[in-house]
Protein backbone atom coordinates (compact mmCIF):
# COMPACT_ATOMS: atom_id res chain seq x y z
CA UNK A 1 0.00 0.00 0.00
CA UNK A 2 1.95 3.50 -1.11
CA UNK A 3 1.27 5.97 1.50
CA UNK A 4 -0.70 9.16 -0.01
CA UNK A 5 -1.31 13.06 1.09
CA UNK A 6 -3.54 15.12 0.18
CA UNK A 7 -3.19 18.71 -0.10
CA UNK A 8 -7.47 19.30 -0.24
CA UNK A 9 -10.51 17.24 0.46
CA UNK A 10 -13.79 19.18 1.82
CA UNK A 11 -14.88 16.44 3.95
CA UNK A 12 -15.12 19.13 6.95
CA UNK A 13 -18.11 20.78 5.32
CA UNK A 14 -19.90 18.14 3.66
CA UNK A 15 -23.16 17.21 4.60
CA UNK A 16 -21.44 14.50 6.89
CA UNK A 17 -22.51 13.18 10.69
CA UNK A 18 -19.06 13.95 13.34
CA UNK A 19 -19.24 10.05 13.47
CA UNK A 20 -19.64 9.80 9.11
CA UNK A 21 -16.47 12.00 9.30
CA UNK A 22 -14.97 9.98 11.90
CA UNK A 23 -15.42 6.32 10.19
CA UNK A 24 -14.40 8.36 6.84
CA UNK A 25 -11.01 9.44 8.40
CA UNK A 26 -10.38 5.40 9.91
CA UNK A 27 -10.70 4.40 6.47
CA UNK A 28 -9.00 6.14 4.72
CA UNK A 29 -5.94 5.66 6.82
CA UNK A 30 -6.42 2.21 6.33
CA UNK A 31 -6.24 2.90 3.18
CA UNK A 32 -3.03 4.72 3.48
CA UNK A 33 -3.64 8.37 3.27
CA UNK A 34 -1.25 9.71 5.92
CA UNK A 35 -2.16 13.44 6.29
CA UNK A 36 -4.96 15.00 5.08
CA UNK A 37 -5.05 18.89 4.34
CA UNK A 38 -8.45 19.40 5.43
CA UNK A 39 -10.30 22.58 4.00
CA UNK A 40 -13.13 24.36 5.53
CA UNK A 41 -15.08 26.12 2.75
CA UNK A 42 -16.01 29.77 4.30
CA UNK A 43 -17.87 31.07 0.64
CA UNK A 44 -21.21 30.51 2.02
CA UNK A 45 -20.75 30.86 5.35
CA UNK A 46 -21.88 34.22 7.41
CA UNK A 47 -21.55 35.75 10.59
CA UNK A 48 -20.92 34.02 14.04
CA UNK A 49 -20.78 30.45 12.01
CA UNK A 50 -17.46 31.05 9.79
CA UNK A 51 -15.38 30.76 13.10
CA UNK A 52 -17.54 28.01 14.88
CA UNK A 53 -17.17 26.25 12.08
CA UNK A 54 -13.53 26.67 11.80
CA UNK A 55 -13.12 25.87 15.88
CA UNK A 56 -15.05 22.55 15.25
CA UNK A 57 -13.07 21.56 12.31
CA UNK A 58 -9.84 22.27 14.40
CA UNK A 59 -10.52 19.94 17.36
CA UNK A 60 -11.47 17.66 15.07
CA UNK A 61 -8.01 17.57 12.89
CA UNK A 62 -6.54 17.93 16.66
CA UNK A 63 -8.11 14.39 17.60
CA UNK A 64 -7.03 12.91 14.23
CA UNK A 65 -3.74 14.38 14.02
CA UNK A 66 -4.77 16.05 10.49
CA UNK A 67 -4.17 19.46 9.28
CA UNK A 68 -6.69 22.41 8.45
CA UNK A 69 -6.83 24.58 5.36
CA UNK A 70 -8.83 27.78 4.92
CA UNK A 71 -10.55 27.99 1.51
CA UNK A 72 -11.76 31.59 0.73
CA UNK A 73 -10.70 34.28 3.54
CA UNK A 74 -13.07 36.93 2.16
CA UNK A 75 -14.23 37.34 5.83
CA UNK A 76 -10.86 38.37 7.42
CA UNK A 77 -10.78 41.68 8.97
CA UNK A 78 -8.26 43.51 11.07
CA UNK A 79 -10.24 42.32 13.82
CA UNK A 80 -9.98 38.93 13.33
CA UNK A 81 -7.25 38.25 11.65
CA UNK A 82 -5.30 37.13 15.01
CA UNK A 83 -8.28 34.48 15.18
CA UNK A 84 -7.15 32.94 12.15
CA UNK A 85 -3.18 32.94 13.31
CA UNK A 86 -4.30 31.12 16.66
CA UNK A 87 -6.32 28.14 14.03
CA UNK A 88 -2.61 27.95 12.64
CA UNK A 89 -3.97 26.54 9.37
CA UNK A 90 -1.23 25.03 7.25
CA UNK A 91 -3.25 27.08 4.35
CA UNK A 92 -5.63 29.82 3.08
CA UNK A 93 -6.98 30.64 0.03
CA UNK A 94 -7.62 34.47 -0.08
CA UNK A 95 -10.94 33.87 -2.33
CA UNK A 96 -12.74 31.25 -4.04
CA UNK A 97 -13.92 31.50 -7.84
CA UNK A 98 -15.13 35.12 -7.42
CA UNK A 99 -14.03 38.34 -6.18
CA UNK A 100 -13.76 40.06 -3.03
CA UNK A 101 -12.03 42.78 -0.71
CA UNK A 102 -8.67 40.56 -0.74
CA UNK A 103 -8.57 39.30 -4.62
CA UNK A 104 -9.80 38.60 -7.65
CA UNK A 105 -10.85 34.59 -8.34
CA UNK A 106 -10.83 32.60 -11.38
CA UNK A 107 -14.47 33.86 -12.40
CA UNK A 108 -13.18 37.37 -12.44
CA UNK A 109 -10.69 39.79 -13.65
CA UNK A 110 -9.87 42.22 -10.23
CA UNK A 111 -6.65 41.86 -8.53
CA UNK A 112 -5.29 41.60 -5.10
CA UNK A 113 -5.71 44.46 -3.14
CA UNK A 114 -3.71 46.58 -0.39
CA UNK A 115 -6.01 44.66 1.88
CA UNK A 116 -5.15 41.76 0.46
CA UNK A 117 -1.63 42.43 0.25
CA UNK A 118 -1.78 43.35 4.14
CA UNK A 119 -3.16 39.87 4.90
CA UNK A 120 -1.05 38.08 3.00
CA UNK A 121 2.23 39.78 4.71
CA UNK A 122 0.86 39.08 7.85
CA UNK A 123 -0.28 35.72 7.61
CA UNK A 124 3.49 34.74 5.93
CA UNK A 125 5.37 36.58 8.66
CA UNK A 126 3.08 33.79 11.03
CA UNK A 127 3.78 30.79 8.95
CA UNK A 128 0.60 30.15 7.33
CA UNK A 129 0.96 29.63 3.72
CA UNK A 130 -1.26 31.36 0.94
CA UNK A 131 -2.66 29.18 -1.09
CA UNK A 132 -3.16 30.21 -4.77
CA UNK A 133 -5.73 28.31 -5.77
CA UNK A 134 -8.77 29.93 -7.49
CA UNK A 135 -7.04 32.98 -8.35
CA UNK A 136 -7.02 34.86 -11.35
CA UNK A 137 -3.91 35.17 -13.68
CA UNK A 138 -3.70 38.73 -12.37
CA UNK A 139 -4.29 37.92 -8.25
CA UNK A 140 -1.76 34.46 -9.42
CA UNK A 141 1.03 37.05 -10.39
CA UNK A 142 1.05 39.88 -8.10
CA UNK A 143 0.85 37.47 -5.17
CA UNK A 144 4.19 35.90 -7.01
CA UNK A 145 5.70 39.31 -6.66
CA UNK A 146 4.71 39.76 -3.14
CA UNK A 147 5.78 36.47 -1.58
CA UNK A 148 9.03 35.11 -0.97
CA UNK A 149 8.42 31.87 0.26
CA UNK A 150 7.55 28.62 -2.04
CA UNK A 151 4.31 28.98 -4.05
CA UNK A 152 1.28 26.81 -3.09
CA UNK A 153 -1.27 25.99 -5.74
CA UNK A 154 -3.41 23.16 -3.91
CA UNK A 155 -5.93 21.61 -6.12
CA UNK A 156 -5.62 22.67 -10.31
CA UNK A 157 -5.08 20.87 -13.35
CA UNK A 158 -3.11 22.12 -16.37
CA UNK A 159 -4.58 24.82 -19.20
CA UNK A 160 -2.24 23.06 -21.61
CA UNK A 161 -4.21 20.16 -21.47
CA UNK A 162 -7.70 21.62 -21.02
CA UNK A 163 -8.34 25.67 -21.00
CA UNK A 164 -10.59 25.73 -18.14
CA UNK A 165 -10.46 28.95 -16.04
CA UNK A 166 -9.75 26.93 -13.23
CA UNK A 167 -6.39 25.65 -14.51
CA UNK A 168 -2.63 27.10 -14.84
CA UNK A 169 -0.87 28.09 -17.70
CA UNK A 170 2.61 26.97 -18.27
CA UNK A 171 4.08 30.19 -17.72
CA UNK A 172 2.37 29.91 -13.79
CA UNK A 173 3.66 26.53 -13.70
CA UNK A 174 7.20 27.98 -14.80
CA UNK A 175 6.61 30.15 -11.56
CA UNK A 176 5.79 27.99 -8.83
CA UNK A 177 8.68 25.35 -9.74
CA UNK A 178 11.25 28.13 -9.46
CA UNK A 179 9.81 29.06 -6.43
CA UNK A 180 10.61 25.53 -4.99
CA UNK A 181 6.55 25.36 -4.42
CA UNK A 182 4.23 22.51 -5.19
CA UNK A 183 0.88 21.80 -7.16
CA UNK A 184 -1.23 18.89 -6.54
CA UNK A 185 -3.26 17.87 -9.29
CA UNK A 186 -7.10 17.95 -8.69
CA UNK A 187 -9.33 15.30 -9.69
CA UNK A 188 -12.81 17.40 -10.97
CA UNK A 189 -13.36 15.80 -14.25
CA UNK A 190 -14.20 19.61 -15.66
CA UNK A 191 -10.74 20.70 -15.41
CA UNK A 192 -9.38 17.59 -16.68
CA UNK A 193 -10.71 17.19 -20.13
CA UNK A 194 -13.49 18.85 -22.04
CA UNK A 195 -14.71 15.33 -23.37
CA UNK A 196 -17.90 13.75 -21.48
CA UNK A 197 -15.88 10.41 -21.08
CA UNK A 198 -13.36 11.11 -17.96
CA UNK A 199 -11.08 8.16 -17.11
CA UNK A 200 -8.28 8.06 -14.46
CA UNK A 201 -6.16 7.99 -17.48
CA UNK A 202 -6.35 12.09 -17.88
CA UNK A 203 -5.44 12.12 -13.99
CA UNK A 204 -2.19 10.67 -15.19
CA UNK A 205 -2.00 12.46 -18.60
CA UNK A 206 -2.05 15.95 -16.28
CA UNK A 207 0.65 14.57 -13.90
CA UNK A 208 2.87 13.17 -16.72
CA UNK A 209 2.67 16.38 -18.41
CA UNK A 210 3.87 18.45 -15.66
CA UNK A 211 6.68 15.61 -15.46
CA UNK A 212 8.18 15.96 -18.20
CA UNK A 213 7.86 19.76 -18.57
CA UNK A 214 8.44 21.05 -15.74
CA UNK A 215 9.78 18.27 -12.52
CA UNK A 216 8.77 15.45 -10.87
CA UNK A 217 9.69 17.04 -7.26
CA UNK A 218 6.70 19.98 -7.47
CA UNK A 219 4.03 17.78 -8.19
CA UNK A 220 1.01 16.58 -5.80
CA UNK A 221 -2.01 15.01 -5.16
CA UNK A 222 -4.79 17.60 -4.22
CA UNK A 223 -8.19 15.80 -5.15
CA UNK A 224 -10.59 17.72 -4.30
CA UNK A 225 -12.77 15.53 -2.61
CA UNK A 226 -16.18 16.83 -1.47
CA UNK A 227 -15.82 19.30 -3.46
CA UNK A 228 -17.73 18.32 -6.68
CA UNK A 229 -19.76 15.15 -7.62
CA UNK A 230 -17.86 15.37 -10.97
CA UNK A 231 -15.17 12.80 -10.77
CA UNK A 232 -14.03 10.62 -13.54
CA UNK A 233 -15.32 7.46 -14.38
CA UNK A 234 -14.18 4.85 -11.30
CA UNK A 235 -12.71 7.63 -9.00
CA UNK A 236 -14.77 7.07 -5.92
CA UNK A 237 -12.67 7.69 -3.04
CA UNK A 238 -9.16 7.24 -1.83
CA UNK A 239 -9.37 3.18 -2.61
CA UNK A 240 -9.61 4.23 -5.99
CA UNK A 241 -6.09 6.16 -6.51
CA UNK A 242 -5.06 2.57 -7.11
CA UNK A 243 -6.04 2.88 -10.59
CA UNK A 244 -3.85 6.08 -10.64
CA UNK A 245 -1.13 4.18 -9.46
CA UNK A 246 -1.25 1.51 -11.99
CA UNK A 247 -1.88 4.41 -14.42
CA UNK A 248 1.53 5.70 -13.84
CA UNK A 249 3.03 2.35 -13.41
CA UNK A 250 2.00 1.72 -17.72
CA UNK A 251 3.58 4.66 -18.37
CA UNK A 252 6.96 3.51 -16.64
CA UNK A 253 7.00 5.44 -13.51
CA UNK A 254 8.46 3.85 -10.82
CA UNK A 255 7.32 2.77 -7.39
CA UNK A 256 9.87 5.38 -6.08
CA UNK A 257 8.68 8.14 -8.45
CA UNK A 258 4.80 7.22 -7.37
CA UNK A 259 5.74 7.41 -4.44
CA UNK A 260 7.09 11.19 -4.63
CA UNK A 261 3.57 12.44 -6.72
CA UNK A 262 1.55 11.11 -3.96
CA UNK A 263 3.44 11.68 -0.77
CA UNK A 264 6.71 12.52 -0.23
CA UNK A 265 6.80 15.65 -2.02
CA UNK A 266 4.05 17.20 0.12
CA UNK A 267 5.45 15.94 3.12
CA UNK A 268 9.04 17.89 1.99
CA UNK A 269 7.13 20.68 1.35
CA UNK A 270 5.13 21.27 4.52
CA UNK A 271 7.94 19.85 6.42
Amino acid sequence: MINIFDLHNDFLTSKMSIKQKQSYINKSKKQGVNNILSAVWTTKMRGKQIFDELYQAKEFCKNYLLDLAIEDLYFVTPNNIDKIIELKPKYAGLTWNYENRLAGGSNSYSGISQTGEDVIRKLEQNNIQIDTAHLNEKSFMRFANITNRPILCSHTAFYSLNKHSRNLKDYQLKIICESGGLVGLCFVKDFLSEHKKVTVSDIAHHIDYFVCKFSIDCISLGTDFFGTDNYPKGINGYKSIIKLQNSLEQLGYTPSSIEKIFYKNAQRFFG
